[in-house]
């Protein structure tokens, strides 16, 4: 994971059931380190194709995961081993999946009738992608890879990673965008979605956490402990979670069953030793931002239980780990008496980790180009279930704040567009930053506001529903919110607003001739700061454009969807209006220009009208 919440960082600086399936089912791993490979099969390293930097093939794919780490927190190392099923789609003689920085010393495959073929493990990218050879092809039909494997921990808060603090050692994970292939072989993509069983061997009387509940615990009389954890529902592999040490655990019993989820839910956190009392601020509060998103989505929480992690050091914001969300300590350890600003940042926070549980988790995207459409998801729920949870917080406007800070980046000429194809490992990184948080979120703010908040949120439901468990693309979230709402028109304007950068300035002349009802001139064109090197008439968007005004009736909005470089809108009012916001509630992605007479009448009503218009209202004129 790159940083979480641009915004944030500044604040902040400013299991596995392991199957009895056979000679598929992984034995022990021996509990100590060792810093070379033993050896492998061996091939020629010239024959195969070149090692792949982007997607990999489909032709095999993982169906299940059976992982077992050993991870001793005093140690340098961990140790592990997998059995992955697979489905070979057609007969192979190698094939690819990711591995990074790990000594393979055992690699074999296992046929549908059970026979052994040894198989060559080589890391062949940097990035790491690797080889898997077997001595005889494979395939079509089903297949599992069984490999052993030890890697050092991480010293930076990346992949899992260990912390020494106060004369104590302490394990973690951080596996966002690529990281899991530091500690497992796999396919490290989010597309390759599928169950894991896990098993941890970790010293007795330490805390060892996954995403799924702890099944049996087993006292291996060595001073080490086998727990074995559920099965999880499918996941890729950078959702996993891992955290061993000597954790403070706070059990918070069961957030009790409500209209929407009929079953308790288990509630707990940990922290590093000395801190599991300033957990109970966040443990406390959990309950009603969940429930606010039960509401929202209409299906309940997702997973088996919930725990909260307070990582032992920081990583920049929080990762939403199903069941193991994990957290900067600034975001969980706290009370009622601490500063405004630390409560507020762990509501918004907990709230788009919440939201993740669903959008972004349940339904996963396909590839990393369409990550932009998780956070950006998430960030613009994060403020709406913050604002319901707590009114007094001052959330309501805090999307659309965030998108004009977005607006600042997106007015440069290098700008880039909200949905940028991801074509290899290295750039996905890119991937994360201000357009796909805060634009991304002020584009949703838009549509919401144009469609009307229960049919945009009809079209949330029916995404989930079409694809739980599963992944999507950009293209079916647009169209679930098309079809959900039953507004076609919005597949449209979305797609225009993801698929070129830059932000629109609409000019905008309001027409009052006697004996005819009103109208509004409207000019798009794409902003362009002064000395800017940007062809302001090169870009046009379909822009759902909502505006507020005042008349005799008193005060009035309503929307249309500009779709032309130069249109004519109609008002349906009777009379001129008196004063005219082109960008009602604030919510529109987009800058407006007026008539100098136009403005003044704005300027003159800021004291009367809601904070969000009066925020663009200083943005636009900021902008002129």
């Amino acid at each position: 994971m790159q940083t979480k919440f641009p915004a944030l960082t500044l604040l902040l600086s400013c299991g596995v059931l392991v199957a009895c399936s056979g000679e598929s089912t992984p034995e022990a791993v021996e509990r100590k380190s060792t810093t070379e490979a033993s050896p492998v099969a061996t091939v020629e390293s010239t024959a195969f194709s070149e090692a792949p930097v982007g997607r990999l093939s489909r032709a095999v794919a993982p169906t299940h995961y059976r992982l077992e780490l050993t991870i001793d927190p005093k140690e340098a190392r961990f140790a592990g081993r997998v059995s992955i099923d697979l489905m070979v789609e057609e007969s192979v003689d190698h094939f690819w999946i990711h591995g990074k920085g790990l000594a393979v010393s055992e690699s074999w495959l296992e046929t549908e009738s059970g026979a052994r073929i040894e198989a060559h493990y080589e890391q062949r990218h940097g990035s790491g992608v690797s080889l898997i050879a077997p001595e005889t092809p494979i395939g079509p039909g089903p297949a599992t890879l069984n490999l052993v494997w030890d890697a050092p921990f991480n010293t930076a808060a990346n992949a899992l990673f260990r912390v020494d603090r106060d004369g104590d050692a302490y394990v973690a994970s951080q596996l966002q965008p690529i990281a899991a292939r530091q500690i497992f072989p796999g396919f490290d993509e989010p597309g390759f979605k599928v169950p894991f069983d896990v098993t941890l061997i970790t010293p007795t009387g330490e805390v060892a956490m996954t995403n799924t509940p702890e099944l049996s615990a087993e006292d291996l009389g060595d001073g080490f402990t086998r727990r074995v954890f559920a099965t999880s529902r499918p996941l890729p592999t950078y959702l996993l979670a891992f955290a061993v040490g000597p954790y403070d655990l706070v059990d918070y019993g069961m957030i009790p069953p409500n209209e929407i989820r009929q079953r308790p839910l288990p509630l707990r956190a940990i922290a590093a030793r000395g801190q599991g009392e300033r957990l109970e601020y966040a443990l406390r509060n959990t309950q009603g931002l969940l429930e606010v998103l039960e509401r929202y989505f209409g299906t309940p929480y997702p997973y088996a239980k919930l725990d909260l992690i307070a990582m032992p050091t920081s990583f920049g914001g929080a990762m939403e780990n199903p069941g193991a969300i994990t957290y900067d300590e600034y975001l969980l350890l706290m009370d009622d008496d601490s500063s405004l600003s630390q409560r507020r940042a762990y509501t918004f926070v907990h709230a788009h980790e919440l939201a993740h549980m669903w959008f972004g988790d349940l339904v996963t995207p396909e590839w990393w180009t369409d990550i932009w459409l998780n956070e950006s998801f998430a960030s613009w729920m994060m403020f709406k279930a913050s604002d319901e949870f707590w009114p007094e917080g001052a959330f309501d406007r805090e999307v659309m704040k965030d998108a004009l800070n977005a607006m600042k980046e997106d007015s440069l000429a290098a700008a880039r567009q909200i949905r940028e194809p991801v074509k290899h490992n290295e750039a996905i990184a890119d991937a994360f930053d201000g357009i796909t948080y805060n634009k991304g979120g002020g584009v949703l703010a838009m549509l919401e506001r144009f469609v009307g908040e229960e049919a945009f949120r009809d079209g949330v439901r029916l995404h989930m529903e079409r694809h739980e468990d599963g992944v999507a693309d950009a293209a079916d979230f647009i169209d679930s919110l098309a079809t959900g709402s039953g507004q076609a028109e919005i597949e449209a304007a979305f797609n225009a607003f993801i698929e070129q950068p830059g932000v629109p300035l609409l000019e905008v002349s309001v027409n009052c001739t006697p004996g005819e009802a009103p109208s509004l001139d409207v000019r798009q064109g794409r902003y362009a700061p002064l000395g800017s090197s940007i062809e302001a008439e090169a870009s046009a968007w379909l822009v759902p454009l909502c505006v507020s005004y005042e008349g005799d009736s008193g005060v009035s909005s309503e929307c249309t969807m500009l779709r032309e470089q130069e249109q004519r809108i109609p008002l349906e009012s009777e009379s001129c209006p008196s004063r005219l916001l082109p960008n009602a509630d604030g919510a529109g992605y987009y800058r407006f220009a007026l008539d100098e007479s136009w403005w003044q009448g704005l300027i003159e009503g800021i004291p009367s009208v809601p904070a969000s218009e009066a925020l663009v209202l200083a943005d636009s004129l900021d902008g002129a």
